[in-house]
């Protein structure tokens, strides 16, 4: 915008006239005010070269984020707020960042990440508009990570359960086996004596038999005595 159309624009205030006279103002002094109001205004309207590149920045930290490269999004915005911690456009870095960890397809993804974001946005910049959207994002947040960490321990919870019941099973299995063996030597044992019983029945048996006829032959034996006593001298 050019010096000249600024001045046509520019309303200068009508001279006031006094009771007797109106008091000259040359018409170069007013230029010079106007020349001079214009050059700070425009000055204190032109970006700084810091601001510049913050700009910058925080335009490629958004290009990135709307294609989905979330990685290099956020790396965008931390950087900017770790070297620009007073830029009055903090509260859009931390509102994007919280929303940033919070996208369910984002692979770097972290819920207690976006909450520390959103609640450093509520405590640092309070009047932003942003905050004025916050409140439902910490509800469900809040509610999500109070699930997550539920399911962590009951994961826990379950990783140790399964653990036991391991443990439980190598005894359980190293009893089992130490009783098969056991049933297994004890049957063994079981055998042999059976087999010595067999084999003491067999030889009582026979000595039975050998008995019987030791009986037979004393029997045959003594009636021969007999007979001999009976018979005397007259069975000469």
């Amino acid at each position: 915008m050019s010096t000249p159309i600024l001045i046509s624009r520019l309303k200068v205030p009508p001279l006031k006239k006094s009771a007797s006279f109106l008091l000259p103002v040359p018409a170069a002094a007013i230029l010079l005010i106007l020349i001079t109001f214009i050059n700070i205004n425009c000055s204190s309207l032109s970006p700084s070269p810091q601001q510049k590149d913050f700009n910058l920045r925080l335009a490629q930290a958004q290009y990135f984020l709307n294609r989905g490269d979330y990685q290099r999004a956020g790396q965008e915005y931390e950087q900017l707020l770790a070297q620009y911690p007073t830029n009055p456009s903090m509260d859009k870095i931390l509102f994007s960042l919280g929303q940033l960890y919070s996208l369910s397809d984002n692979p770097q993804r972290d819920f207690k990440t976006s909450f520390s974001y959103f609640e450093r946005l509520k405590a640092e910049f309070p009047r932003s508009s942003y905050t004025k959207q916050l409140q439902p994002w910490l509800n469900w947040l809040e509610e999500i990570i109070s699930l997550e960490d539920k399911i962590h321990s009951l994961q826990t919870e379950i990783s140790t359960l399964e653990t036991e019941l391991k443990k439980v099973t190598a005894e359980k299995l190293e009893t089992e086996a130490a009783l098969k063996a056991e049933i297994s030597r004890q049957t063994k044992e079981i055998t042999e004596l059976e087999n010595k019983i067999r084999q003491q029945t067999v030889l009582i048996d026979n000595l039975k038999g050998q008995l019987e006829k030791i009986k037979e032959i004393d029997v045959l034996t003594e009636k021969k005595a007999q007979k001999k006593q009976e018979g005397g001298p007259h069975g000469r």
